[in-house]
């Protein structure tokens, strides 16, 4: 069994989130896409929000006219365009574990709008491979919630500041609920087709979030509505997040990074 040196780093202040285009359901209608990350640390947050395209087309519009704004404990942050459709606030702030908070996204006169509830930050005491298959967390939880992980390889030896990332697909769905306290976390996701990263790459990197119940029900909503209508060869757009068909996500998280350098 090749040994794995754990290395935890937490890391706040990135937005990993993917973005994937839809066609619109009315193509007379904007319908926009938003992708962001607000931390709770304080920092000027972002997010991006473009249109939507056809299917098949991978070009981005910005969407460079929305308001934005993140309400939490009566107090309401202001957005404001940058440049090619990323917003940053107007200044630093931050979300509070637990606390409840509203996004508005307005666009064209039309409102879309989600609650949701800042999830709680995790422990992780230790990290380590089980076979070539599967990577074992030891965390501990203030409270029951979601995870959500995503795997990046890299081919060189070191940690760099050059070292290259690459992100890989699964099979798996990469969301599953933990408990409050202490436990023990198997994370699948480490296979594709039965290729072993673990076996193959001598750096790996796991990027962790907390998430809450509503933004974890979504995703694998959507994970199944993607199955289902590639199973029926359908075309379709998804189920939106935001109301008023705003597609993407925004939302609150706590986010951690683990890497795994191989001997």
């Amino acid at each position: 069994m090749r040994k794995l040196i754990a290395i935890l780093i937490i890391a706040l202040a990135y937005s990993c989130n993917k973005q994937h285009n839809y066609s619109p359901s009315n193509f007379e209608d904007s319908v926009i896409v938003v992708k962001g990350h607000i931390s709770d640390s304080i920092e000027i947050q972002q997010c991006q929000i473009t249109f939507a395209n056809d299917i098949g087309d991978t070009s981005l519009l910005a969407c460079k006219n929305a308001e934005i704004t993140v309400s939490s404990l009566s107090i309401t942050n202001t957005f404001s365009h940058s440049a090619n459709g990323t917003y940053l606030s107007d200044s630093p702030f931050a979300l509070i574990p637990g606390s409840n908070y509203s996004i508005k996204i307005t666009h064209n006169n039309k409102i879309r709008e989600a609650d949701s509830k800042m999830p709680y930050p995790i422990n992780i005491d230790s990290a380590y491979n089980l076979g070539n298959s599967h990577i074992h967390l030891v965390l501990h939880s203030p409270k029951e919630q979601y995870l959500y992980y995503e795997l990046q390889i890299a081919h060189l030896d070191s940690l760099d500041a050059d070292t290259v990332w690459q992100n890989v697909n699964s099979i798996d769905r990469n969301v599953i609920p933990i408990i409050e306290g202490e436990q023990d976390v198997n994370l699948n996701a480490i296979n594709y087709y039965g290729y072993s990263y673990i076996a193959n790459y001598p750096m790996i990197k796991l990027q962790i979030q907390t998430l809450n119940a509503d933004v974890a029900k979504y995703l694998l909503y959507l994970h199944e509505f993607s199955s289902s209508a590639s199973n029926l060869s359908e075309s379709k757009n998804p189920p939106a997040y935001f109301s008023n068909e705003c597609y993407g996500l925004l939302y609150g998280s706590q986010k951690y990074e683990v890497i795994f350098k191989m001997d």
